[in-house]
């Protein structure tokens, strides 16, 4: 039994049974103007309650203006005047007063028994031919004893109906009728006892879409659920899933099962991670961000460098150059051992600046400086601008070719130390 009001949104639409819809019972607080909310889609015949006010407005024509709609008391428009009693239950079978097994009439599909009716509660029966109200004055399972009304049912009475039997099995809930002056008629069908009442029927199409407020629940319900599928085909999941799963690829970046925000965070952690590093990296090549060269440099520098350098190419350069000038010290030197060498086939002119002193007494010392020239077979050389400190015994020097290098060799009596700086020509 309910012990509340039903709450609807929008309204209350009136149909044919299994057809289209007759009227709207709708509301609003500001006197109708034909076109908003459900005004211009209700038919002619609707109602519309103004909140706050108790006027009744009946919609009298369909042009999309205030004048569809005209004032209850302005016209013929009438709602009918409800009934306080508590009706459980209306039939289209004929009763009369006495007792009664409401299983054995002819309209209830869903079989409710004695045990579903209250004393004190009403009946209506011959609903279809002369209705009649009844009042329930005793239950002894499974008869109901009834008695007629003492205010028979008039003129456009109204009444709130827990258990309309005339609807199919299944659908026998509550609604609200009203008398004619003939018959009792359904006005509004109030069947949301729960739930579980409300069915989907077949077709049901998922389809993507934004609910508008012309859909039926069943068309609102299929674009949300084909919103959902889109989503599940955009993040690449099965519906249910709570998360991303595992995380194809080779990175390790993304953990797997990650929500999709924990995704989000693992990238944007990493990506700024790498951006910090790479700043990192243009300010260690000093030159601007997005630049493909080196740019120009400055003298004494810009004899090597060229202003279209790649960092490569620049160590290349700088890499030959310290060859070319390269110092070497060769310590413990008694019998000749190369103390400098170069490629042969690459390198036809050398020269070195030697400094010879003697490992015991450095003091014992001698400068000179050796030239060379080779054409990858043969060599030829001169020693020139010797210096002397003390004296070297057995110091000897000699430029040779030793398989594919050209030598520098040296030999002394005493161990010595030798110190080298090659300059090369290539």
């Amino acid at each position: 039994m309910s012990r509340d009001v039903f709450d609807v949104e929008l309204g209350y639409a009136i149909s044919v049974e299994n057809g289209d819809r007759q009227v709207y019972i709708i509301s609003g607080t500001a006197v109708p103007d034909g076109t908003s909310g459900k005004q211009q889609e209700a038919p002619i015949g609707s109602l519309y309650l103004r909140s706050g006010t108790g006027e009744l407005y009946q919609k009298v024509a369909n042009a999309g203006a205030p004048a569809d709609y005209v004032l209850n008391g302005n016209a013929s428009a009438s709602i009918g005047n409800w009934r306080p009693e508590r009706v459980d239950a209306l039939t289209n079978d004929t009763l009369s007063a006495g007792s009664v097994n409401p299983t054995t009439w002819s309209d209830n599909d869903d079989g409710r028994a004695a045990a579903d009716f209250t004393v004190g509660h009403y009946v209506i029966g011959d609903a279809d031919g002369t209705p009649a109200l009844f009042e329930i004055t005793a239950i002894s399972a499974p008869n109901i004893t009834l008695a007629a009304a003492g205010t028979p049912i008039a003129d456009d009475d109204m009444f709130a109906i827990k258990y309309y039997m005339p609807d199919p099995a299944g659908q026998e809930n509550q609604a609200i009728a009203t008398f004619d002056g003939s018959v009792m008629v359904k006005v509004a069908d109030v069947d949301f006892g729960s739930a579980t009442a409300i069915n989907l029927v077949a077709p049901y199409t998922p389809g993507s879409g934004d609910v508008t407020a012309s859909d039926s629940v069943q068309s609102a319900i299929q674009k949300l659920d084909g919103n959902n599928d889109a989503q599940d085909s955009l993040l690449g999941t099965a519906q249910g899933d709570t998360d991303l799963g595992v995380i194809g690829g080779t990175g390790d970046v993304v953990p797997d099962n990650s929500t999709v925000k924990g995704a989000i965070e693992a990238l944007d952690t990493e990506l700024s991670d790498t951006r910090d590093n790479v700043d990192d990296l243009i300010t260690l090549s000093g030159v601007a961000e997005n630049s493909q060269d080196l740019g120009a440099f400055m003298a004494p520098a810009d004899f090597l460098l060229t202003a279209t350098e790649t960092i490569k190419s620049a160590l290349q350069k700088i890499a030959d150059y310290l060859f070319g000038i390269k110092v070497t010290q060769t310590t413990g030197v008694t019998t000749a051992v190369a103390v400098d060498s170069v490629a042969v086939g690459t390198y036809t002119r050398v020269q070195w600046i030697v400094e010879v002193f003697e490992t015991a007494t450095p003091a014992n010392r001698e400068g000179f400086v050796i030239d060379a020239l080779s054409d990858g077979t043969s060599v030829d050389d001169t020693k020139y601008a010797k210096l002397k400190l003390g004296n070297i015994s057995g110091l000897t020097s000699n430029v040779v070719i030793n398989g594919a290098n050209l030598e520098l060799q040296v030999a002394a009596t005493p161990s010595c130390t030798v110190n080298v700086r090659r300059i090369t020509v290539v």
